[in-house]
């Protein structure tokens, strides 16, 4: 059924097709081989894509997020199966390529990562950051109240932030790797939204460091990734954005302490995450690079 979909889309003959070694819970995924070479992505879903989300990041970000398109199937539709293509992109995962466990790749792949979102840059905040589409997220938090009021009384501070486009599941699975341990891809879109420069960036901790045994750890390498993330991150961004974050970094880690802690709570089954949850306490004292000069990035 792939093979029919890639040549419906392409009005090229498909060859070979073979699902990816990881699935979604929600889909099906298939690698599609044409006639020409060319390899393709089609993708069986049990709901609509927003794709419009997909093709603002690929704007902002450039080939290293798939193209996607809608494949017309009406037999699939009646089924409630929504088909999609996407552009192939080469790369091993990063939970499966030697970055993940070689110090030097892991720190390139680190810095790679940061230089790709600093393109993400949208538009300067003109509204509360806390809005209707955040504030369910919000709710959520209220049991922590006392634990973190400082970011809910501190939380306007993010207003004078840039937005940028923000991948809600940034992990492993999700950025694909080259050989030398340069990103070539960052895939599942969907969920992405604007936010405050930052929020995006919370997933550093669990990026270059790992859960092991429900707990938190610093690999060997670890602040050389950190730090080679956030050098590339600035670096990258366009001197006038840059000059704002520069003039207001205690808000970019706030943005990056209130980005942790949304992004702690599983939103999908209104439940927490229990290592993210246990190592939250520790997260919140996470000091970004540029105000912490050469202290540790955790406090205590």
């Amino acid at each position: 059924k792939a093979k029919e979909l890639a040549r419906s889309h392409l009005n090229i003959r498909a060859t070979k097709a073979r699902g990816v070694d990881i699935q979604g819970f929600f889909s099906r995924t298939l690698i599609v081989t044409m006639e020409s070479g060319e390899k393709g992505i089609v993708q069986l879903r049990v709901e609509p894509l927003d794709i419009d989300t997909f093709r603002r990041a690929r704007q902002a970000l450039g080939d290293v997020v798939p193209d996607i398109a809608k494949i017309r199937d009406e037999v699939l539709e009646r089924e409630e199966i929504w088909p999609y293509y996407m552009t192939f992109i080469p790369g091993q995962t990063w939970r499966r390529s030697a970055a993940f466990v070689d110090r030097a790749l892991n720190v390139a792949c680190a810095k790679s990562l940061g230089k790709i979102l600093s393109r993400g840059f949208v538009k300067m905040l003109q509204s509360a950051m806390i809005d209707e589409k955040n504030q369910p997220r919000a709710d959520q938090i209220k049991p922590f109240r006392e634990d973190i009021q400082r970011l809910l009384d501190n939380s306007d501070q993010l207003r004078i932030l840039p937005l940028f486009i923000s991948h809600a599941d940034l992990n492993h699975i999700n950025i694909l790797v080259q050989e030398d341990g340069e990103v070539s891809g960052i895939v599942d879109w969907e969920l992405s939204s604007d936010l405050p420069f930052g929020m995006g960036c919370c997933r550093i901790h669990d990026l270059v460091g790992r859960f092991t045994g429900g707990e938190f750890r610093m690999p060997e390498g670890f602040e050389d990734a950190e730090r080679g993330f956030w050098e590339a991150i600035l670096d990258g961004i366009p001197t006038d954005i840059r000059r704002v974050l520069d003039a207001n970094l205690h808000a970019v880690q706030m943005s990056v302490h209130i980005g942790t802690l949304l992004d702690t709570l599983d939103i999908q089954s209104d439940s927490f995450n229990p290592a993210g949850l246990k190592a939250l306490s520790k997260f919140l004292t996470y000091q970004i690079p540029a105000l912490r000069g050469q202290e540790p990035p955790y406090i205590g």
